[in-house]
């Protein structure tokens, strides 16, 4: 669970430069890009990331009663999967993971060709 979490996190890292400058809806990612650009938005997401993996590695393995909260961090960033893929014009329904190949403006598409 934390590497798919960790994975999710870096999947929307690619998709903010992909879709750069059309897409980001979350208000703290718009003041790091209106204060530093893109690249600091990146930065800031990927050491966030680090730090998050870091601290679900250390509660697995020194706070066993805290464990939960990875699984909270996980359903979350699957919320946060299914609507970067989902929840876009084109698709019929949230529901179909075949409808990510289909689609041709598809994220999970675009991420591909981003890595080709």
């Amino acid at each position: 669970m934390i590497f798919i979490s960790g994975l999710i996190s870096v999947y929307d890292n690619v998709l903010s430069v992909i879709y750069w400058p059309i897409v980001e809806e979350n208000p703290i990612g718009v003041c790091l890009i209106d204060r530093g650009g893109l690249w600091l938005l990146v930065v800031v997401k990927s050491i966030t990331t680090l730090i998050a993996i870091g601290a679900s590695v250390i509660i697995v393995y020194k706070c066993s009663k805290f464990r939960v909260t990875i699984m909270v961090v996980f359903v979350a960033q699957l919320v946060l999967f299914l609507y970067l893929n989902f929840y876009t014009e084109g698709y019929t329904s949230w529901w179909l993971f075949t409808e990510m190949f289909k689609y041709e403006g598809s994220p999970f598409k675009e991420v591909i060709e981003f890595y080709r």
